[in-house]
């Protein structure tokens, strides 16, 4: 078998113990992944690389040579070495850019691409924490991440091929083809601002999830608030404990944006039963301590020691801080608590108060995030299509009132126009009235003067038929 599968400049498949001759890579059974990735967090650091090596298992009969030592023939021993398998590994290995031997990882991988995003988070912030010593020089946990490693990771957590991503673009009316997409998702075309938040609406997560990488912090202790747990020592409800001997083990959790520092610290809440089990407690460990206030939720570093046994040692509790009458006390803060204190009248070496509890179970790996920013979405659009109602009945309701007010400024001035004929006709009729009088007496006087004329005119013609007479 070809050692090398695939190999280019930014991009290596290979196997490191390729499967024995004759056996069909279709029957290799996933065993683990070993993660190791270096990124570029300054100048000094080089190029980023990440590799990936999958382990694999599987089967093959013995062969007849081993079963030469009984007494069978030949045909017995191959029907017994079919019976009789051989357990076998194999290794296949892909390196390169992080981005791309993500991408390729997610696109080769079935059921097992949960257990290989997890253990990869784990392999970054491995080497975040390798390199400790210069991230507070050079390592700013806000730059810019690979959107399309994070779409590649969202389209695994909601199980969404890239042909039904490019069919949801579409029906945006996004100009997009499946090829820009494919390439977008593999990491060989760059993404645009823009574009990752058209991702973030289709894909229904906060564009910063696409933006930006995880934000993360290892638990570095867990506590029991309801029984004791003996280990090395035997600890005691709300005495935290360290339950790992390597970085390599130890539970990485996401912090919430708004909280992270670099001097962040995480417990967890182990105690069945408990209403605090299974949570993560968030706390900064500074060189100035934040002294936690009565009734905080807090954890307490209290200096532990025994002179006649040399012992001379830190231990470390979680739970409520009290102060009263000048002594400081911890209560357990689980109801169903055996015992309420947990430390009394103690002089701790400092306190540091719980900035947050969260529930990594709840927020990540659920649909509930997915849920929340459909819910803000839809809510947004309702708050959005109210605003445009309440504009629309505002703009109505002006309208109205000018119309009311064009309205009663065209009463007033039909009120100003009536008044005024009016007014004209009382004066007309004043005017009327004080100049009659005058002309009925000169029509008077003229009817008088012509009935005066018209029967002198007939006296004179009467007299002058009596003179002919």
């Amino acid at each position: 078998m070809n050692k090398y599968i695939k190999n280019n400049k930014n991009l290596k498949i290979y196997w490191e113990k390729s499967p024995k001759s004759g056996v069909s890579t279709h029957v290799l059974k996933h065993s683990s992944f070993v993660i190791f990735i270096r990124e570029n967090r300054s100048l000094l650091d080089g190029d980023d690389h990440a590799s990936v090596t999958q382990l694999f298992s599987y089967q093959v009969p013995q062969r007849a040579a081993q079963l030469r030592a009984y007494d069978l023939t030949t045909e017995q021993r191959e029907e017994l070495g079919k019976k009789f398998l051989n357990t076998d590994y194999a290794q296949r290995v892909v390196e390169g850019k992080p981005d791309l031997v993500f991408n390729e990882m997610l696109l080769r991988l079935g059921a097992a691409k949960e257990e290989f995003v997890r253990e990869w988070k784990k392999a970054k912030y491995r080497d975040f924490i390798k390199r400790g010593s210069n991230r507070a020089r050079y390592y700013n946990p806000f730059d810019l991440g690979s959107p399309s490693k994070k779409i590649s990771e969202q389209l695994v957590e909601q199980n969404i091929s890239i042909p039904e991503l490019t069919k949801r673009l579409k029906e945006t009316n996004d100009n997009t083809t499946y090829e820009n997409v494919f390439n977008q998702v593999r990491g060989n075309r760059k993404i645009t601002h823009d574009q990752a938040i058209k991702y973030s609406k289709i894909l229904n997560v906060d564009p910063a999830e696409l933006l930006f990488d995880d934000l993360q912090t290892h638990v570095w202790g867990k506590v029991d608030l309801l029984k004791a747990n003996e280990l090395e020592d035997i600890y005691d409800p709300g005495r935290i404990f360290s339950y790992y001997t390597k970085i390599d083990d130890a539970q990485v959790v996401t912090v919430p944006r708004n909280i992270w520092r670099p001097d962040i610290m995480a417990i967890r809440v182990s105690s069945p039963g408990s209403m605090y089990n299974n949570q993560v407690a968030f706390y900064y460990k500074s060189k100035v301590w934040s002294k936690a206030f009565p009734n905080q939720l807090c954890v307490m570093a209290f200096r532990h020691t025994v002179e006649e046994m040399g012992i001379d040692e830190t231990h470390y509790y979680f739970g409520l801080y009290e102060e009263v009458r000048g002594q400081a006390n911890l209560i357990n803060p689980d109801p169903f608590r055996k015992k309420e204190y947990i430390l009394q009248n103690c002089k701790p070496e400092w306190t540091s108060p719980i900035v947050a509890m969260v529930n990594p179970g709840l927020v990540k790996k659920s649909k509930i995030t997915t849920d929340i920013v459909k819910e803000h979405s839809a809510i947004q659009e309702k708050h959005t299509e109210e605003e445009k109602y309440k504009l629309l009945l505002d703009r109505i309701k002006k309208d109205v009132m000018n119309i009311q007010k064009n309205a009663k400024d065209s009463n007033k001035k039909l009120k100003e126009a009536i008044e005024q004929i009016k007014n004209f006709k009382e004066q007309g009729t004043k005017i009327k009235d004080s100049l009659y009088p005058d002309i009925f007496r000169r029509e008077q006087e003229q009817i008088k003067h012509m009935r005066e004329k018209l029967l002198s005119t007939v006296d004179e013609h009467f007299d002058d038929e009596d003179k002919v007479a």
